[in-house]
């Protein structure tokens, strides 16, 4: 895979990804009577980590199942398709018909730390694109996810703070439409 593949894959699964991380920014925006640069820059900080290990957790879990499976990873392909476009589905489906997914109405850093965690699940499935990437590009993989689940999170909260979460479904339907082509992607 060349520089400028692995570069866009990383950034179309880092979109992806988040979405969830942006729609509870949005929400947390909504919510704050203020806005304090220090706390949003180190919420997101705490986003783009958990976003970024998820990712590295879930490329590590591939690679073990199929050295365990002493599998060509045909199988595996099959399977990272069918999770990215339930996973499209499911974004695509709650970003038109329902609320924000890390709406907790609960604030401070254990909300903070329930929410990076909760978004970040969906992150693991990066890494059936990952395992199949040399270390080094796994590396700018996850850091091009970091910096993107970083400006999302920023971007959301700033968002939510000035406009509401009228903006959130586009963001779930936009990353659930990105994992569904990457499902699709993977068949093809």
């Amino acid at each position: 895979m060349t520089d400028t593949a692995v570069f866009l894959a990383s950034i179309l699964l880092g979109v992806g990804i988040a979405a969830d991380a942006f729609l509870a920014a949005l929400s947390n925006g909504l919510k704050a009577l203020r806005l304090v640069w220090a706390r949003v820059l180190g919420a997101a900080v705490i986003f783009a980590v958990f976003h970024a290990a998820a990712a590295g957790i879930g490329t590590v879990c591939v690679r073990a199942a199929t050295a365990r499976l002493d599998a060509s990873g045909a199988y595996l392909g099959a399977v990272a398709a069918a999770v990215f476009v339930a996973l499209g589905i499911k974004s695509v489906y709650e970003g038109l018909y329902g609320a924000p997914a890390a709406e907790t109405g609960r604030s401070g850093a254990g909300a903070l730390l329930a929410q990076s965690l909760a978004t970040s699940a969906d992150a693991l499935t990066a890494g059936f694109v990952l395992s199949e990437w040399s270390v080094g590009a796994i590396v700018v993989g996850l850091a091009v996810i970091a910096v993107i689940t970083y400006a999302a999170y920023v971007g959301g909260y700033v968002m939510g703070k000035r406009f509401g979460v009228s903006a959130g479904g586009g963001a779930a339907v936009a990353g659930g439409v990105i994992f569904i082509f990457m499902g699709i992607m993977r068949i093809v």
